[in-house]
């Protein structure tokens, strides 16, 4: 427990020597986490999780391609 204090003490030390280098490392490890809990909040909301209706199994995507090749599609 002594030597845990004492590496402590001089940690603290060598934060207050160079602050210019702490600030960029507390940054770079704010960044690290904000990434990581982005892609685990979307991978657990997309992936994880199912659509919350019933029978979400059996939801399908219609969709129609242009014939005219210019992108425009007619809707009746």
């Amino acid at each position: 427990m002594r030597f845990l204090f004492t590496d402590f003490v001089f940690a603290l030390r060598l934060v207050r020597k160079a602050p210019a280098f702490t600030a960029t490392i507390v940054a770079v490890l704010a960044l690290g986490v904000g990434a990581n809990t982005a892609v685990y909040s979307v991978n657990h909301g997309v992936l994880l999780h199912p659509f919350p209706y019933t029978d979400s199994e059996r939801i399908e995507f219609i969709a129609s391609i242009p014939i005219d090749g210019n992108g425009q599609m007619s809707v009746n």
